[in-house]
């Protein structure tokens, strides 16, 4: 895990299927913020068998990424908040002056996201961050800009995603979009 006690917040987490490969098939899950999975262990060097906090979403994901048969051995997750909470009121709080001014840790997602996305080149990017459940529009297209921004910079054309069991890529679209969250893959 990579966060930050004083924001918050969880800008990446790292699972890998087995040990490590030198050369891992990487998928690069984007989701839209970090409800619980390593909250309170997010500050040690704990593995994933001893975190106990492992939220739905995630263990979704792993299952799905895991899968038999699936080609990869390395999810990073990011998300489009780094706050942590579920809570839509507790986010348009947090990311209220997002239109005229990012907070340091938002930011510092951003900058995160593109160092991922620039040192796991070839990786998979599944956008899964799903419908804005609350989180007030203005607020919530304006991540999307931004990490729509970030791929496209990257020269990211595709986007993955999950429906119906099976893996299907996407033209990644100019403006916001919504794709299947994680959690319904």
């Amino acid at each position: 895990c990579d966060g930050d006690a004083k924001y918050n917040a969880r800008y990446i987490l790292t699972i890998y299927k087995q040990v490590a490969k030198p050369r891992p098939v990487t998928a690069i899950v984007i989701l839209k913020n970090p409800a619980s999975t390593c909250k309170d262990t997010i500050f040690f060097s704990t593995k994933l068998d001893q975190i106990y906090d492992v939220d739905k979403t995630t263990t979704h994901v792993i299952n799905t990424l895991f899968a038999k048969g699936s080609p990869y051995d390395k999810i990073i997750t990011c998300n489009l908040f780094p706050y942590f909470d579920n809570i839509p009121s507790t986010i348009n709080s947090v990311y209220s002056n997002l239109l005229t001014g990012s907070p340091n840790s938002y930011t510092e997602n951003l900058n995160k996201i593109t160092t991922t996305i620039q040192q796991n080149h070839g990786a998979d990017i599944f956008c899964a961050w799903g419908q804005s459940s609350g989180i007030t529009s203005t607020i919530y297209d304006k991540a999307i800009k931004d990490i729509i921004h970030i791929l496209r910079s990257n020269n990211i054309t595709i986007y993955y995603t999950f429906n119906n069991g099976k893996r299907q890529s996407y033209t990644l679209p100019v403006t916001p979009f919504y794709p299947i969250h994680g959690s319904k893959w």
